[in-house]
């Protein structure tokens, strides 16, 4: 790439033509359906919350067959755990704000001041989001936080399917991390620490990698006393000073040039890049929910159906085997009930899944 460079570029296509995971073992099938038959239960409310009980149409598009499979994987396929994990999943999304408060709107000032970015995508697939720790340096962390979690959503919009197909301890869709930890302090490291404590947590099997490069002998020193309580999961994908393009991570095209030593010249200037990657996520997030809709609209949706490209034909194998197989759940859609998952509407807040 020549010039200076200001706004995302779209995803790259995937070779990646059939669902990796459309076939699963019998205990693994059983499994699953556990799980799914607890979520599409015509009465199934969402427990210890005081309003609203019954799931959103937003709450449904979330819990496509993937993220049953990703927590059932992150449970070790238990599957009462797995439920568990899920439904504390619902509430923190509620509690957290994801759906009104944490909006492109709300964290905006944030992004101005901090400049973290999605850009590019790694030799894979996935996107990448480049974080410099020094830069958070605001005395209350719940802003940095909020801005943490709207890239980190931003990232999953960008994701196209076949970047699932990864190896065996992946198999996920997945985010790329870079992170640039010169002259970072501790509140500032702390404040890494929790993003990671929420990916952790509420983003099973989304960290595909993370790239750490200045590490301090301070940081280098708390990193080591951490380690033993990171998930062994997140140690195997997590480089420290990696050679990113030498190693065979990025193209020198797909990564930034500075502190990263890669190709593209990319500058943030917040009203050139701002409202592209509002406009690039909102654009493929609409197409996607439209086709969930076409596709009934309800819980254990296949991620790998709707994701495609506008156009392209559902795996009639995969779907009819689903109609066997999965009982229907209530569709607001099916029923003439309005949706509050708001298609076009300018703010993100109104999609953000």
């Amino acid at each position: 790439m020549s010039g200076k460079l200001y706004t995302q570029i779209p995803p790259p296509q995937t070779s990646i033509i059939e669902d990796p995971f459309a076939q699963l073992s019998e205990q693994e099938q059983e499994l699953y359906h556990q799980v799914f038959n607890h979520f599409s239960n015509d009465a199934y409310t969402i427990p210890d919350i005081d309003n609203d009980v019954q799931l959103s149409e937003k709450e449904k598009f979330w819990l496509s067959r993937e993220c049953f499979l990703r927590f059932l994987r992150a449970s070790k396929w238990d599957s009462q755990i797995a439920i568990q994990r899920v439904e504390k999943t619902l509430k923190w999304r509620r509690e957290i704000g994801l759906y009104d408060l944490i909006t492109a709107e709300s964290v905006e000032a944030e992004a101005m001041k901090h400049k973290e970015i999605v850009y590019g995508y790694d030799a894979e697939g996935r996107p990448a989001y480049y974080i410099v720790p020094s830069r958070l340096s605001s005395p209350d962390p719940l802003p940095q936080v909020h801005l943490a979690i709207w890239m980190m959503e931003r990232c999953i919009d960008l994701m196209r399917p076949g970047v699932e197909h990864l190896p065996a301890y992946t198999r996920i869709r997945t985010i790329t991390l870079l992170i640039d930890f010169a002259d970072a302090r501790l509140p500032t490291f702390t404040i890494a620490r929790s993003l990671l404590s929420i990916i952790q947590e509420h983003y099973p099997e989304h960290l595909g990698k993370t790239m750490i490069i200045n590490l301090s002998f301070f940081v280098n020193t708390f990193i080591k006393l951490i380690w033993p309580f990171v998930d062994p999961r997140s140690r195997v994908k997590t480089k420290f000073n990696p050679e990113v393009i030498n190693e065979g991570y990025f193209t020198s095209d797909m990564l930034i040039t500075r502190s990263w030593g890669g190709t593209a010249d990319f500058e943030y200037e917040h009203d050139k890049y701002w409202p592209a990657l509002i406009s690039l996520c909102e654009e493929m997030k609409q197409q996607r929910f439209q086709r969930w809709r076409s596709l009934g609209g309800t819980i254990g949706i296949r991620e790998w159906d709707y994701k495609r490209e506008a156009g392209a034909a559902a795996s009639e194998q995969v779907t009819e085997q689903a109609a066997k197989s999965e009982p229907k759940g209530s569709s607001d859609c099916a029923n003439g009930q309005a949706s509050d998952f708001v298609i076009g509407a300018p703010k993100l807040s109104a999609a953000a899944i």
